[in-house]
């Protein structure tokens, strides 16, 4: 939410809600990947499901491979949101 109020695109009075559910989360330090599934539901009893698989680079080092899968978190994040946000069916979800 807070992201949304400095865009200044938060409305708490909106007619529309949208809620965010984490459907499955997994990682591997080996091979350097995230894989995130959400489904996002509207108010209007629409949704959508998206997925990311985020590759990033590893380590054979254990204290580096986990640093690395630690920061690598937010971009995959961000990512996902950036298909949810993009995706042709978004928009029915706000109507």
């Amino acid at each position: 939410m807070s992201e949304l109020k400095i865009a200044g695109v938060y409305a708490p009075g909106a007619p529309v809600q949208l809620t965010g559910r984490l459907d499955s989360i997994d990682f591997s330090s080996v091979s350097g990947a995230w894989n995130l599934d959400l489904t996002v539901s509207s108010s209007n009893g629409r949704s959508l499901s998206v997925a990311e698989k985020y590759s990033y680079t590893s380590s054979y080092f254990g204290e580096t491979a986990c640093n690395q899968t630690a920061q690598a978190l937010m971009p995959a994040v961000q990512d996902l949101i950036a298909k949810v946000v993009h995706a042709p069916d978004f928009p029915s979800l706000l109507k």
